[in-house]
């Protein structure tokens, strides 16, 4: 976000439009995050650091705010997506902190959401280059994705 988006102005619509705005309404800065820790294997040290920069794209792309609700959401996508155990990890335990209606709205909204977007998507999140992509329209995204919205849980 910083070195690549700081001050930059982005068409409405767009991809760089959402992203800088979900990372400025959170005071979040992509150069801010720590180093990933407990990967020796420099390879894998970078896949997981990308992995934390997509995740904030993938915010973007789902309207999710950072919230633990919509965290454990993500959360699940992402483990269905990649396989990766954290994912799973963090939406089991993160859900512990929930409260009823949103331990309620996880189960019966985010994991169907999670299991359906997954299954019919045609472009793995991981492999878009999104610094590329800023420009683009955030619909054509989501469409080349074939990428369904989350129920949100104001809704």
């Amino acid at each position: 976000y910083q070195r690549r988006v700081h001050g930059k102005q982005f068409n409405p619509g767009t991809l760089g439009e959402h992203y800088v705005k979900y990372m400025k309404s959170n005071h979040f800065e992509a150069d801010d995050r720590p180093p990933v820790m407990f990967v020796d294997d420099p390879e894998l040290a970078y896949v997981m650091k990308r992995y934390r920069e997509v995740h904030d794209f993938l915010h973007a792309l789902t309207n999710l705010p950072p919230t633990e609700l919509s965290e454990m959401g993500l959360k699940i996508y992402e483990g269905l997506e990649t396989g990766l155990p954290m994912c799973y990890l963090s939406a089991i335990f993160g859900s512990l902190r929930l409260n009823n209606d949103e331990a309620i709205h996880l189960s019966t909204k985010f994991l169907p959401w999670a299991i359906q977007a997954s299954s019919q998507t045609k472009l793995f999140y991981m492999n878009i280059y999104y610094e590329n992509e800023l420009e683009t329209p955030i619909e054509k995204i989501r469409s080349q994705m074939n990428l369904i919205l989350p129920p949100l849980f104001n809704e």
